[in-house]
């Protein structure tokens, strides 16, 4: 999808993929975005520009991803099938994109669905500012009024909003409850929230199993834990994909990057490249990939 754009990735040392080692408090996540930022911040001049070079080469392992996955297209297919079959006729539609990236997710949303546009305006959260600012951009053509923008979540929300997406975003906190419940507080009346989180089916997954870190595909088992502990009602969907390149080292492991943030040097790089051997195919690597597509409805 505009896979994984979802996200909280780019804060060069807070940076991680939804399947990363570390996961921080949802504290101590809004604590360093508070101070640690790119380009800005407590940091000399020395630091910013090592920080945006990590962004920089992040982005492009990302951008990597997502040209090469069919990801985007089964995701976006689902959640047309989704929103349309909880929009009303008329009326105003406020969506928020949590976790937006460059917004190509709610952009390929709106376009998908006839009369959408003239109806909707968006908020979105994104950490990284230049992200953030091309959603604001990006969605801002689209929107009835002015783009709301956050560099996270906001403490207090109106109730509000028809649609949520957390689109491969949840990885990136430790305490989901704290989120979701904030989250299906700012739902309208009628109002969905849409998460997708790979599951173990993935190869990404599979590939992170392999290197002894079988606790990475527990998101889903803890997902489905807070959900049922604050009362939500809820449905998936299980959509297959796949991810396709062709083999190189470099390609390997603009992957792996893309895969591991920060967390890639404390692995072998030897033993990191081998776990793709097993999904080469001819002149190609071919993942396939696994998420779940959960609905959870405000019923009110």
């Amino acid at each position: 999808m505009d896979a994984l754009g979802t996200l909280w990735y780019f804060f060069c040392n807070v940076m991680q993929h939804p399947i990363s080692k570390k996961i921080i408090s949802l504290g101590t996540f809004l604590l360093l975005l508070s101070s640690y930022s790119p380009g800005g911040g407590r940091f000399s001049h020395a630091r910013q520009d090592s920080c945006s070079s990590k962004v920089a080469s992040f982005t492009a392992d990302y951008d990597f991803f997502v040209a090469h996955t069919t990801e985007k297209r089964v995701i976006v297919e689902n959640l047309v099938r989704i929103v349309k079959s909880r929009l009303q006729p008329s009326g105003k539609v406020e969506v928020l994109d949590f976790g937006s990236a460059r917004g190509a997710l709610s952009e390929a949303l709106i376009q998908n669905i006839e009369g959408l546009r003239e109806r909707t305006t968006f908020s979105v959260v994104e950490p990284e500012a230049t992200f953030r600012k091309d959603s604001v951009s990006r969605l801002g053509s689209y929107s009835r009024n002015s783009v709301r923008a956050w560099k996270f979540l906001p403490a207090k929300f109106q109730k509000r909003f028809h649609i949520v997406l957390a689109n491969h975003v949840l990885y990136y906190i430790d305490d989901f409850n704290s989120v979701n419940k904030r989250i299906l507080g700012s739902l309208a009346d009628g109002g969905v929230y849409i998460i997708t989180l790979s599951n173990e089916d993935s190869s990404l997954v599979k590939i992170i199993e392999s290197l002894g870190e079988s606790q990475r595909a527990s998101y889903i088992k803890t997902l489905e834990k807070s959900l049922d502990s604050l009362g939500a009602q809820y449905s998936y969907t299980q959509v297959q994909s796949e991810l396709k390149f062709p083999d190189s080292i470099e390609n390997r492991k603009r992957v792996l990057r893309f895969m591991f943030g920060n967390d890639y040097d404390t692995y072998r790089e030897k033993t990191l490249l081998a776990s793709f051997e097993r999904y080469r195919v001819n002149e190609n690597i071919v993942l396939p990939l696994s998420d779940n597509i959960y609905e959870i409805r405000n019923q009110r």
